[in-house]
C-alpha cells in the first residue's frame, strides 16, 4: 500500500530566494504517512519520523540508540554496505524485509531505499511500507493452524470453519 498525503510543489518547499525551505522540507518528512528512517554508513539510525516511532512502537530517542539491524534484521552490516555500493552505482533500491517491533511481532514490509546527502553526511533514507494483505494473510493462517492442531478427522473440518468465522467476524 503507497500512500502520500502530501503534495506539495517544489515552490512551496523553498523561500523567496529559491533556496530549500528546512521548516517545510522537517514538517512534510515528520508528518509522512510513511515510515522514514535514515542511517549512516555505519548502519546505525539518525533520523526516525513519528510514523516510525507509531508502527514499531519505540521512541525516538530508542531509535536513535539501535542499528538499522534490530529494527530490520535482515539488513545487518555487510548487507547495508553492499546496498549502499549498489545506491551509489544505480540510484536507488527496493527490497522486501521484516521489520521487528518493540513488542516482539514481525511485519513484512517493503522498503525502497535512495541515498541523500553528500559526502561525509551521506544517509541512506529508507521509506517502510507495511505490507498489509501479507501480514493479514499470516494471521489468519496462524489463527487456523493454532485453532486446528489438535483437531483430526470430522473435529478439524469443524475446528477449520469455525477459525475463519471467527477471523472474519
Amino acid at each position: 500500500r503507497y500512500i502520500s498525503a502530501i503534495k506539495l510543489r517544489s515552490a512551496d518547499m523553498t523561500s523567496t530566494n529559491q533556496q530549500p525551505n528546512p521548516e517545510l522540507w522537517a514538517h512534510a518528512l515528520e508528518s509522512a504517512p510513511v515510515a522514514v528512517l535514515w542511517t549512516n554508513r555505519n548502519g546505525r539510525v539518525v533520523f526516525a519520523n513519528q510514523q516510525t516511532c507509531s508502527s514499531l512502537g519505540y521512541s525516538r530517542e530508542h531509535l536513535m540508540t539501535l542499528p538499522l539491524s534490530a529494527i530490520v534484521p535482515e539488513l545487518d552490516q555487510p548487507r547495508v554496505e553492499v546496498l549502499w555500493e549498489q545506491i551509489e552505482a544505480h540510484g536507488n533500491a527496493a527490497v522486501e524485509c521484516r521489520t521487528a517491533n518493540a513488542a516482539g511481532r514481525a511485519a513484512a514490509v517493503d522498503i525502497r531505499i535512495s541515498l541523500i546527502g553528500e559526502g561525509a553526511g551521506q544517509r541512506l533514507c529508507l521509506y517502510l511500507h507495511e505490507i498489509v494483505a501479507r501480514n493479514d494473510a499470516e494471521r489468519l493462517l496462524q489463527l487456523v493452524t493454532e485453532t486446528t492442531s489438535r483437531h483430526t478427522g470430522r473435529n478439524f473440518f469443524r475446528s477449520l470453519a469455525r477459525g475463519i468465522a471467527e477471523a472474519l467476524g
